[in-house]
């Protein structure tokens, strides 16, 4: 009788900090987006994230792909072209620029603020505000704004006259070659 394998573990959860999951479990979710074996293995690396090799299996940890995938998604950042997709063919180089790879350097040098922005948007996902509550902090934005403006209004008002007095005063006052006013 031939020997049975071991079935695939979709999950190891090695305490509070890691967890790894198969690929074949992000398969599952990726391939009605057309991603196969290969694909997943090439967007990992151009996410520049390793896998655990364990038997026959592949690993992937999900706190290094989601740091990966914030540096990448991070407003401000050209858009991420994933291996596959077909925005790369079609892009022109006159287009808006794509990213094809992380990078590195970047993701150390903004370590925190990734990891910051990664509990921010778990903070903001888990928290179900009442309706009421989310209005309450639309007034007060808006009452801040509003405060912000009134604040600043002075300093536009101090730059429109200083302007204004340049202007008048076309030469330097303190010249002592210029004539005093009679």
């Amino acid at each position: 009788m031939p020997r049975k394998k071991n079935p695939q573990l979709s999950v190891i959860s090695l305490g509070p900090l890691v967890r790894l999951y198969s690929e074949a479990h992000f398969l599952n979710e990726l391939r009605p987006l057309g991603f196969t074996t290969r694909t997943l293995r090439a967007f990992l690396r151009a996410l520049s994230v390793p896998t655990l090799h364990l038997g026959s299996s592949r690993f992937i940890d999900t706190l290094s792909l989601s740091i990966a995938l914030r540096a990448v998604l991070r407003i401000g950042q050209p858009d991420f072209a994933a291996p596959g997709s077909e925005t790369i063919d079609r892009a022109s180089p006159s287009s808006h620029p794509l990213s094809r790879e992380i990078s590195l350097d970047f993701v150390r040098s903004n370590l925190e603020t990734l990891i910051v922005e990664l509990l921010a948007a778990y903070r903001t996902s888990s928290w179900n505000p009442a309706p009421t509550e989310l209005a309450e902090a639309a007034k007060e934005a808006a009452r801040r704004m509003i405060h912000s403006g009134f604040i600043s209004l002075p300093h536009a008002a101090q730059e429109a006259y200083t302007a204004q007095a340049i202007r008048a005063v076309a030469s330097d006052p303190l010249d002592p070659t210029r004539p005093l006013p009679s």
